[in-house]
């Protein structure tokens, strides 16, 4: 719980998932194992970073932050899902101000055929058209996107701007699933 670093070399064939849990404090992470396959980091510090090199992970489950900076080598990363942690949204200062920052985060996990990405409030993810011209899209190979939100736009006009940012974010995306949940 009060673990602050954390770094794991391997190359043992035997080493195939390992969990980060509860590690509120933690803030660097180094991971380098070869036939690791699974991969959780759950609780860390709101400012991680973290420098993975993974090339046999096939799934990756991440809770945190979007200021967590998640340098991830995973050439044959199957599947992500991404809890993002929604009170720190209120640590910007304007309304605007963490696209940026979302979409630098989202990129970490462009690595990824399948993502999951669950938040609190769709309209964090409704990236603003200047925005979009402006920047590159940060899911380009990402086949599969899953959004789970708490609420779900209840007017035509938030339904059309969530759909052109998700296509934006994940623009070769063969299939984008928003799912509702309570």
């Amino acid at each position: 719980m009060n673990l602050e670093s954390f770094t794991c070399v391997s190359k043992l064939s035997l080493f195939l998932g390992m969990v980060l849990n509860k590690s509120f404090k933690l803030s660097y992470v180094k991971i380098r194992a070869q036939h690791l396959k699974y991969l959780g980091v759950f609780g860390c510090h709101d400012t991680l970073k973290a420098r993975i090199n993974t090339p046999s992970l096939g799934h990756f489950d991440f809770q945190g932050y979007i200021k967590s900076r998640v340098c991830l080598s995973a050439p044959h990363l199957l599947m992500a899902r991404i809890i993002i942690e929604d009170k720190q949204f209120s640590t910007f200062n304007g309304p605007w101000k963490h696209f940026s920052t979302l979409r630098d985060f989202l990129e970490s996990f462009g690595c990824s055929k399948n993502i999951t990405l669950s938040i609190c409030d769709f309209k964090a993810l409704i990236f603003p058209e200047n925005f979009r011209r402006a920047f590159y899209p940060p899911l380009l190979g990402l086949k599969n996107l899953v959004l789970l939100t708490a609420n779900f736009p209840s007017v035509e006009i938030e339904s059309s701007s969530l759909k052109e940012s998700l296509a934006w974010m994940s623009s070769s995306a063969v299939e984008l699933i928003p799912i509702s949940v309570l």
